[in-house]
């Protein structure tokens, strides 16, 4: 699973070469060590992006509900312009703004977990994601 996580944003698969390394950003609702779901997926996310040689940054708030402190580390997340930035939205509505300003810069968006009224998320890459979710729920 951890290998999809990576491949979902659609800048890597398995069996390509890469020429450079891909960054990527991180922003879940938040980590939490003591939290079982967050540790896996954080942990899975790290390991696909090792897995992959690109670089991974995790940017969490504090708290689940702190949606102001997810939204100042998504505005820093676009400022450092990665390829892609992976997103756990605490809020339907609240990013959408941010997450416009990420597209139009050219960065990808990728929704784990959860999404927004409006859809931001490149289609491309959810439909991978929808994809490898059917294929998993098998499993």
């Amino acid at each position: 699973m951890a290998a999809l996580l990576v491949a979902v944003t659609g800048l890597m698969s398995p069996g390509v070469t890469q020429t450079r390394e891909c960054s990527l950003i991180y922003i879940p609702k938040i980590k939490d060590d003591t939290n079982d779901f967050w540790s896996s997926l954080i942990s899975g996310c790290k390991m696909a992006a090792e897995e992959y040689g690109s670089k991974l940054e995790i940017m969490a708030p504090d708290k689940e509900e702190n949606i102001e402190e997810q939204n100042r580390l998504l505005k820093a997340a676009i400022e450092k312009e990665p390829d892609a930035i992976l997103f756990s939205p605490s809020s339907m509505s609240a990013s959408d703004k941010l997450l416009k300003k990420a597209k139009e810069k050219g960065i990808r968006i990728t929704y784990i977990d959860s999404y927004t009224e409006e859809e931001l998320q490149d289609p491309y890459y959810l439909c991978i994601r929808l994809a490898i979710e059917k294929k998993l729920e098998k499993e």
